[in-house]
Parts: C-alpha cells; structure tokens; sequence
C-alpha cells in the first residue's frame, strides 16, 4: 500500500546549509546580508531555514564567482530571474569585458616577466656593490639606461589598482 503523504523537504540551518555546500556560515551569512540567498523559512525558534532550492542557489552563486562575477553582479543576475528577465546578455558583456581585461592583464605580466628574465640575465654577471651617494642599487641602476622609454613600461595597470585599493582599505 502507497502513503499519498507528501514528505516534506528537508530544512537545514545555516550551519547545517554550510556543511552540506562546503562553504562557511560566514559566506552563506554575507550572501544573505547582501540578498543573494534568502531563507525558505525560520523554525519556531527563530532560525532561518534552508531547502535544496537554497543549495542549489549557493552553487549557483559560487560557480559564477569562479568565473570571475563580483557578488554585485551576481546580485544583478538574481534579481534579473526574479523578474523573470533574461540576465543572459549582461552575463556575455559581463564575461567579455572580464576576458578583455584579463587578457591585457597577462600581456602585461608576460613582459614583465620578459623584462625580469632579461635583468636577472644582465644582474649574473655583476657583483653584489654598496650603494654609494645617490646610487641605491646598482643592479637596478645597471639596467635602467639599456632599457627603452620607462613611459612605455606599465606595472601591471589591473593588478597595481586592485593593490592600492586593497591597501587602503585596511
């Protein structure tokens, strides 16, 4: 004999979610904070609880942050399927400007690692000197003069902004 009783999907804590996800309380608990996630539903004792649904939404949310996605835009992403709209073509320009910009970021490094295999070459071959007057190291000194027009040398643009933001920040 079939019971025609629906069982009722399984509610998880948020420390319960964060197990089963493999994330942290703390990330659900941001994702929350920042309307990522919402509870299904809070328990009698007040704890927000959790179905599959929310899972899936937390995988959703960390497979898109893979991809390079901020939680702002992730946020624009939910809130476009809430409306029922299509997020798809903000994804594409969203994805595209981040390959332009990574792709300009690994130019950047693949010269500068050109730059630095070249100076370790040169620096080999000298020796190790104290620095006298307004000479502070002479390795680096040694190279600026054969190498081109230092205006056309740009440090890693992406990477330098994203420092300096970090570092003051804190």
């Amino acid at each position: 004999m079939t019971s025609s009783r629906r069982t009722a999907p399984a509610l998880h804590t948020v420390s319960a979610l964060a197990e089963r996800t493999g994330l942290s309380a703390h990330a659900i608990r941001l994702y929350l904070r920042r309307g990522l996630l919402r509870a299904s539903r809070r328990s009698s004792a007040g704890y927000q609880l959790f179905d599959d649904d929310d899972a899936q939404r937390l995988r959703f949310i960390r497979v898109a942050q893979s991809l390079g996605f901020t939680l702002n835009e992730i946020g624009e992403i939910i809130d476009h399927g809430r409306r029922r709209e299509s997020p798809c073509p903000m994804v594409r320009t969203t994805i595209q400007a981040r390959l332009d910009e990574a792709r300009r970021e690994l130019d950047a490094l693949q010269a500068m690692r050109k730059r630095m295999q070249q100076s370790v070459e040169v620096w080999n071959t000298l020796p190790d000197a104290v620095p006298t007057g307004n000479d502070i190291c002479h390795l680096i000194t040694a190279i600026a003069d054969s190498w081109p027009d230092l205006k056309q040398v740009n440090p890693l643009p992406g990477v330098v902004a994203r420092r300096s933001r970090t570092s003051s920040m804190r």
